[in-house]
């Protein structure tokens, strides 16, 4: 594209003659304003795409499926769409060549393509060249139909001394050749050591060739050739067959069919993976209820499962329910179930993570526990160090455990709001001082939590006061710190979910979560515990409604801003958010400007502000460590910045928020 805009055969053919100049270059043309057409946009048309950007081209792709990302194509096609090639043919100065030779896009570019092409177009093929119909392609070079030609393939290789593109002044040749990359052969050998270990161990493969990606009859012109050049209405062609991505089969698969073998292979990976972090525990039940595997050391825990009622239940369950299940008993231990079922929906064996908790075992709990007259007295010491090596976890994080497992067993993903939560009915509640209507409470967090979801901050006029709402969790858990904590848990794990379906990222939600949940485990009241739970809601409340009352802006940008949320505390600048997305510093700091209303440095002042004041409502931390943490350099500049923000000095805004 460069030699052709800047005319080297002519301006070598001037060195060598000993001339300066060329007669004509003040008429000549760069790259900056034109427009590329890219067709193909898999890997190299994608990264064709960013230099072709930075050097300021206005870009149209065409590609068989629709062109994700890459916000700055303002020009997309998708052949599935019914959208014709012809837009970019007609209009672009310049149109690459980057999709694969198949039986549907052999000869794509023949005498009719060239017809529709712009007098000057310069078409470059670095693919394959039977896309291009190389006679059709000398005759629109000889009649003026078209501009030149880059060409780095031909159909018939090498070219033939004495073909006429050799000596044509518009065609540019390189004899199918690039420059090695680092580690080229060194990739490619890993690659094919993969495909024969996969091989071997009867794995799939990769890399591995559709029947679209067949070329074998030359004759044939069908698919993408027809999508793209008969001019066939969008009804039309939505009745031709089309293939779906491989990764779009494997996401929206509903029933993906794995052996037995394959599942207990999946299932063995993750308990592998699992046991990297917190040692889980995973066993596998037949339907009647016969333990078949577990890596517990110990079979107390199968004990508290049958002993609790859990297991019956989760058999009952999987009868008419296809989708996992959490389950908990009042001391707060949960297992997450997995149904793996045969082709008549009908159970055949359960998968399980757990037992887990919630929150750590109280003493009061342990003590209430140890009063069941089943466990003996001589056995109640190494039962009460069995509990107390049942590992913690945060609700949310064996929500992740849990949609993993799924994962192994189905081939599915599903979403967090996809698994059913319950707390089964204790035979002996009222022991535990816990009452009231279990169902009005889950109605009641349902709301609560669809606030958060919606972003809806006029929340307080639709539902009771603050005193009504506590009166009511009291009414559920009584004067039990146990149970207390078990709902908060619960509660704030709904309300962590519910923020990231409202739109928050992950990250900058379970940074933003962290200390109320451990502020959960240091509490020591109900009244504490109802407070945290408080702080949590209105909190990710007022994210969700920021976030949404903020314009829509690109994927970029939301990728940067979210970033910035997720960590207020790392040191943030231009340069490793445009590292991140791969954008320059200025055209970051542009479109970021143009998105958002702000400059990056005053996003990340804004950010590091919110941060701070949840810092100052949620801990205890100095003021002086508060501003050290955040980097703004010293009390006094932190101080006057906090001010400026929020109107209150920092200590008059810990002082105003003690009661949270």
């Amino acid at each position: 594209m460069l030699q052709h805009c800047y005319h080297t055969k002519e301006l070598l053919a001037a060195q060598a003659a000993g001339h300066w100049g060329v007669d004509g270059s003040n008429t000549w043309k760069g790259l900056y304003g034109r427009k590329a057409g890219i067709v193909g946009m898999g890997n190299n048309g994608r990264m064709l795409a960013e230099r072709l950007h930075a050097f300021g081209m206005d870009i149209y792709a065409f590609d068989k499926f629709p062109v994700r990302g890459m916000d700055y194509i303002r020009h997309r096609f998708a052949g599935s769409d019914g959208d014709s090639i012809d837009t970019l043919l007609a209009e672009c100065d310049f149109i690459i060549l980057t999709l694969a030779l198949t039986d549907e896009t052999y000869h794509m570019f023949d005498a009719e393509a060239f017809r529709k092409m712009k007098k000057d177009a310069f078409l470059i093929n670095i693919a394959r060249g039977g896309i291009v119909d190389t006679n059709a392609l000398l005759e629109a070079l000889r009649s003026g139909e078209i501009g030149g030609a880059g060409l780095d393939v031909l159909e018939e290789e090498p070219l033939p001394q004495g073909h006429p593109l050799w000596t044509m002044q518009q065609v540019y040749i390189t004899p199918h050749t690039t420059p090695q990359v680092p580690d080229r052969a060194k990739r490619s050998i890993k690659i094919i050591r993969e495909n024969k270990r996969r091989f071997e161990a009867g794995e799939p493969m990769l890399n591995v060739l559709k029947e679209s990606d067949r070329f074998g009859s030359s004759d044939q012109k069908s698919g993408f050739s027809k999508l793209t050049n008969s001019g066939l209405s969008k009804e039309q062609i939505e009745k031709l067959p089309q293939e779906e991505s491989e990764m779009d089969n494997e996401r929206t698969a509903e029933k993906p069919t794995f052996s037995a073998d394959e599942i207990e292979r999946r299932v063995g990976l993750l308990t592998d993976l699992l046991q990297c972090g917190t040692q889980m525990i995973v066993s596998t039940y037949t339907v009647s209820g016969t333990l078949l595997t577990t890596n517990a050391k110990h079979a107390i825990y199968d004990t508290l499962f049958r002993s609790s009622g859990r297991l019956d239940e989760a058999i009952a369950f999987g009868r008419n329910n296809d989708g996992p299940l959490i389950i908990t008993t009042k001391y707060g231990l949960m297992w997450s179930v997995i149904y793996e079922k045969d082709e008549d929906t009908e159970a055949d064996l359960l998968h399980t993570i757990g037992p887990v908790l919630s929150s750590p075992l109280m003493e009061e709990t342990i003590t209430e526990i140890l009063k069941n007259p089943q466990i003996r007295a001589s056995w109640k010491p190494k039962f009460i160090k069995y509990l107390k090596a049942i590992k913690t976890i945060p609700v949310p994080e064996f929500f992740r455990d849990t949609m993993m497992l799924h994962y192994c067993v189905s081939g599915r993903y599903i979403k967090a709001s996809e698994i059913t939560f319950q707390s089964f009915e204790e035979p002996d509640t009222a022991s535990s001082g816990m009452r009231g209507n279990y169902a009005d409470f889950f109605a009641f967090e349902s709301g609560i939590t669809n606030y958060i979801r919606t972003g809806d901050i006029h929340y307080k006029e639709k539902i009771p006061s603050a005193a009504s709402t506590m009166q009511f969790f009291k009414t559920i858990i009584g004067e039990s710190m146990t149970a207390g904590s078990q709902y908060a848990t619960i509660f704030c794990g709904h309300c962590i979910q519910a923020a990231i379906e409202g739109g928050i990222s992950p990250d900058s939600v379970y940074t933003k979560s962290a200390i109320y949940l451990k502020n959960l485990t240091t509490a020591t009241t109900n009244a504490e515990i109802m407070q945290v739970c408080h702080c949590l809601f209105e909190d990710l409340l007022f994210q969700v409604h920021n976030h949404k009352g903020r314009p829509a802006g690109s994927k970029e940008i939301v990728a940067c801003t979210d970033y910035i949320d997720a960590h207020p505390c790392e040191k943030l600048g231009i340069d490793l958010l445009a590292d991140r997305i791969g954008y320059s510093r200025y055209y970051l700091s542009k479109k970021f400007k143009t998105e958002t209303g702000m400059s990056i440095n005053s996003y990340i002042k804004k950010s590091r502000i919110e941060h701070a004041s949840y810092l100052l409502v949620t801990t205890r931390m100095s003021i002086d460590d508060i501003s050290e943490q955040l980097h703004f350099g010293n009390r006094n500049f932190f101080s006057r910045v906090f001010k400026d923000e929020t109107g209150f000095s920092s200590a008059q805004f810990r002082e105003a928020h003690r009661h949270f």
